[in-house]
């Protein structure tokens, strides 16, 4: 997972991606009440690849959400 902010001016256009040859990366904003089932859902589609290292992160707080519910 990665995280840049990007101050943009009113009316600046956003970056664009400059991948490398044969790479594909989806850009998907979700709240992070959502990320878990939303990795999940992917995960499940024909092609997608979520990276083990998120959606591990991603489990850890889906579960700490249900251990603690009334935390944070």
């Amino acid at each position: 997972m990665v995280t840049i902010e990007v101050n943009l001016k009113e009316g600046d256009e956003e970056p664009e991606q400059h991948l490398d040859d044969g790479e594909h990366i989806e850009r998907r904003v979700v709240p992070l009440s959502e990320l878990y089932d939303t990795l999940t859902a992917l995960s499940k589609e024909k092609d997608k690849i979520v990276d083990a290292r998120l959606y591990h992160w991603a489990l850890g707080l889906h579960w700490s959400q249900r251990i603690f519910p009334n935390k944070g």
